[in-house]
Order: C-alpha cells, then sequence, then structure tokens
C-alpha cells in the first residue's frame, strides 16, 4: 500500500469508530455551532429548487439547514467519507420533521471536481 492508501484507510477507520460519539454530541453541537452554521448556509444565496451536495456531512446539521431553504423542489445531496457518519445522519433525522436528502452516501475519497450547477456547502472544518 502507499502512503496516501494507508492514511485513507487509518482515517476511514478513525471517523468510523468516531461516528458514533459524534451522532451522541449531534445536539449540544448543532447548538454550539450554529450561528456558524446558519451563517455559512445563508452567505449561499439558495433558492427553492437548487441543488445543494454537503460534502463532510457528518450527522448533517448544515445540509438540513440548506435543505430548509432550498424547499420544496431543491435537492440535497449529503455525503461524508465513513459510512458510519451517514447511517448516523439518517437515524437522527428519522421522524425529527426535518426534510429528507434525496440522497446521502459515504464517498471513498474526495474529489475536486464537480459539476458547475451544484453548490457546495462544507461542515465547518472541512476542506472544500
Amino acid at each position: 500500500m502507499t502512503d496516501a492508501a494507508d492514511y485513507r484507510k487509518e482515517s476511514r477507520t478513525r471517523w468510523g469508530a468516531a461516528a458514533k460519539g459524534w451522532a451522541a454530541q449531534a445536539d449540544a453541537m448543532g447548538r454550539t455551532t450554529m450561528p456558524v452554521s446558519v451563517w455559512m448556509v445563508d452567505a449561499l444565496g439558495l433558492q427553492p429548487g437548487n441543488e445543494v451536495l454537503e460534502l463532510a456531512a457528518g450527522t448533517g446539521e448544515v445540509g438540513f439547514l440548506a435543505a430548509e431553504q432550498i424547499a420544496p423542489t431543491g435537492t440535497l445531496i449529503s455525503s461524508d467519507f465513513a459510512p458510519e457518519m451517514i447511517t448516523s445522519l439518517r437515524r437522527g433525522r428519522r421522524g425529527s420533521g426535518s426534510p429528507t436528502c434525496a440522497s446521502a452516501r459515504s464517498t471513498p475519497r474526495a474529489s475536486t471536481s464537480r459539476p458547475p450547477r451544484w453548490t457546495v456547502c462544507c461542515a465547518a472544518g472541512a476542506s472544500c
């Protein structure tokens, strides 16, 4: 394996292991980071019908804020490196009355290319 492949494997394992604790603290973290999340999503100038690709979604707080602005005809796709984070995202939103992702998936590695029509919304601390 290459150094990059080793790093990805180790990082994936660590984020997967962290997902349960991350989900357990999601409400507290959401309250703490809400001012920044609201500012970031408002700065995007989203409109109903827009499509949003959320990278490094974690438990999805930022993406679901965006979903409120793009409803009812917009599309939110949330992705995260760790499948366990996506599982937490799905569990956390079930029955909460929050908008639903069109798709939530794990992404095996970062990509710098994206269709030009997408608005990319990254969680605080993530590189886009």
